[in-house]
C-alpha cells in the first residue's frame, strides 16, 4: 500500500507542536491547500531540494542513491534541530515559516516525495554521540524508533524513499528508454541515467562533494567554448581566476580541485568562496559565450548572458545567492533590489579585471534582458 499526504497530516494534528511558541490547531483542509503552494514543479526535482538541504544544513558531504526502487540521500556532518525531523511538514505550516534553509528545504521533498506514490518515507538523525532516531512514515501510520548509522565519527541525517513495485517497474523502463545502451557499457556521458544527468547540470558547483551512487561526481568547466566550425561545445582550461570572499551563512560555490593561479593583482580570500570569476580572449577557432550563474544552496537556479565585455574577450561568472528570495518552491530567484546588488558586485569586480591582465580598458559588463 501506498501512503498519502493525510499520513503526515494526521500525524501532525494529534501532535500539533511547532516550537517553543506554543501549539496551533491544524485545519486538515487548508493545510492541504497551502502545502499544494509547496509542490515542486517536476517530482525530479526533489533530488534538487535533497542537495540544498544537505547544503544548507553544513554538512561536510553527500552521498545520494537513486535507484529504480528507492532512493537514498545521506548528509555527512549535518545537524538538525532535535525532533525537528519528526514533523517537518510543519516548516511550511507554521504561521511563522521557519528561518531554517534546510529544514524548508526538506521540507519541500517531502511534500513533493509524497505524491509520487511511494510505500514509505523515512527521515533519520544521529548527533554523533548518543542514539538516534529514525522516523519513519507507511501504511501503517508513523514509527518512531532508535537508529544507529554503521561506522561514523561524525553527525548525519539521511532520507529515504520506498517506492511500490509498479512503479519501480515502470521506472526502469523508462530509464532503460531515455538512454544509449552502447553509451552505458563504455560509461560516456549519454548513458547516464536522467537523475545523474539532472545533478550534474544543475548541481555542478556544489561546494560539498557529492557522490551519485558510490560515485564522486566529476567536475564541470567554468569555461565553456563553441567551436565556430562544428557548433559542438568544448571544454577549456582556464588558468587564473578571482574569487570573492562567502557572506555569512553560506558555504558559497565550488572552487576546481586542479591549481589555478589568483588573477593579476589579486590574492584569493579565505574559503568558502561567495563568486568565482575567470576572463580571457577568445582564439580563431573557438566562440566563448560570457555567462553569470547564481546558485542557491548547491544548486544553480539562474544563467543569464552578459554584455559588454571587449571585442574577442569573454568572462564566465559563479555566485551564491544563499538566502535570497525565491518563489515558494524555491528554485526561481526572485528580481528585487537585492539580487540586483549582488549582481552589480560581481559584475564591477568582473570588468576591473580586464584592465589587470591586460585584456582592455574596464568595460560596463551588463545582463541581456529576457
Amino acid at each position: 500500500m501506498t501512503i498519502s499526504l493525510d499520513n503526515f497530516l494526521q500525524d501532525l494534528q494529534s501532535e500539533g507542536q511547532l516550537d517553543s511558541k506554543g501549539k496551533f490547531t491544524l485545519d486538515m483542509g487548508h493545510a492541504k491547500e497551502k502545502l499544494a503552494g509547496y509542490l515542486l514543479e517536476k517530482t525530479e526535482d526533489v533530488l534538487l531540494k535533497l542537495v540544498q538541504t544537505g547544503v544548507a544544513a553544513g554538512a561536510s558531504k553527500l552521498e545520494l542513491e537513486s535507484k529504480a526502487t528507492h532512493i537514498k540521500f545521506t548528509m555527512h556532518g549535518a545537524v538538525f534541530p532535535p525532533k525537528s525531523l519528526g514533523q517537518i511538514l510543519n516548516y511550511l505550516l507554521g504561521e511563522n515559516e521557519s528561518e531554517n534553509r534546510a529544514l524548508r528545504h526538506l521540507a519541500m521533498a517531502v511534500n513533493t516525495a509524497v505524491t509520487t506514490r511511494p510505500t514509505a518515507i523515512a527521515l533519520a538523525e544521529w548527533d554523533g554521540q548518543k542514539e538516534g532516531i529514525l522516523y519513519r512514515w507507511s501504511s501503517k501510520g508513523k514509527e518512531t524508533l532508535p537508529w544507529r548509522p554503521g561506522r561514523t565519527a561524525q553527525p548525519l541525517a539521511t532520507f529515504q524513499l520506498m517506492r511500490t513495485p509498479e512503479e519501480y517497474k515502470g521506472n526502469i523502463w523508462h530509464l532503460l528508454s531515455q538512454r544509449d545502451i552502447l553509451s552505458m557499457l563504455f560509461g560516456t556521458k549519454r548513458g547516464w541515467d536522467p537523475d545523474r544527468l539532472m545533478i550534474h547540470e544543475r548541481g555542478c558547483w556544489c561546494p560539498i562533494p557529492l557522490y551519485m551512487n558510490g560515485r564522486l561526481m566529476e567536475e564541470s568547466p567554468l569555461v565553456i567554448g563553441r567551436d565556430r566550425a562544428t557548433h559542438q561545445d568544448t571544454n577549456l582550461k582556464h588558468k587564473s581566476e578571482f574569487r570573492l570572499p562567502c557572506g555569512p551563512g553560506s558555504q558559497g560555490v565550488r572552487a576546481t580541485t586542479r591549481k589555478v593561479l589568483p588573477w593579476p593583482t589579486h590574492e584569493f580570500p579565505p574559503g568558502p568562496y561567495g563568486a568565482i570569476i575567470t576572463a580571457g580572449r577568445e582564439d580563431a577557432w573557438v566562440e566563448v559565450p560570457s555567462y553569470l550563474e547564481l546558485t542557491l544552496d548547491g544548486i544553480t537556479l539562474s544563467r543569464a548572458k552578459i554584455l559588454g565585455t571587449p571585442k574577442d574577450t569573454f568572462v564566465r561568472v559563479v555566485a551564491a545567492a544563499d538566502g535570497y528570495k525565491t518563489d515558494l518552491p524555491g528554485l526561481k530567484l526572485i528580481q528585487d533590489q537585492q539580487l540586483a546588488q549582488l549582481t552589480s558586485w560581481v559584475l564591477e569586480h568582473a570588468a576591473q579585471m580586464f584592465p589587470a591582465a591586460g585584456l582592455g580598458n574596464s568595460p560596463n559588463l551588463h545582463l541581456a534582458r529576457v
